[in-house]
């Protein structure tokens, strides 16, 4: 079962604190939420020593995090510490990462808002008006009327 959003937001802001490790073990979220349970916190090395900027469950299970700085990528890491990285070739800054309602990966770089599929494809881009800030990015729920 994933974690609920709130749950989701509070790892991503933990793990943006957390240069080169991503926290793992029973999705660390979760186990913050429940009753008093003992919590196991498993440390994993990012690939390549990527630093993550932002993080999200992914529709796999997996967290994905952006990378900006050096290596201009976005990141998987699975709940068994396997890390990949995929490289956006010609693009800047991936800074937010979310997972949208059709199960893809949505991200932001500069002006423009990308989808990746959990096999690292990028599908397609959508540019936004020059000058565009984006602060972050989010799923809606329910339906627009």
């Amino acid at each position: 079962m994933l974690p609920n959003f709130e749950s989701a937001y509070i790892l991503r802001r933990l793990c943006r604190k957390t240069a080169n490790l991503l926290l793992l073990g029973s999705f660390l979220s979760v186990a913050l939420f429940s009753s008093a349970q003992e919590v196991t916190i498993q440390e994993y090395p990012t690939p390549n020593g990527a630093t993550p900027d932002d993080i999200t469950v992914g529709p796999d299970r997996a967290l994905w995090f952006t990378a900006p700085g050096a290596f201009q990528e976005i990141g998987r890491m699975a709940t068994d510490g396997t890390g990949t990285m995929y490289p956006l070739p010609d693009l800047c800054c991936p800074t937010w990462i979310t997972t949208g309602p059709d199960g893809a990966l949505w991200f932001t770089v500069s002006n423009k808002i990308g989808r990746m599929t959990t096999r690292g494809v990028v599908e397609r881009y959508y540019t936004l008006p020059l000058g565009t800030l984006l602060q972050d990015l989010t799923v809606q729920s329910g339906s627009r009327s």
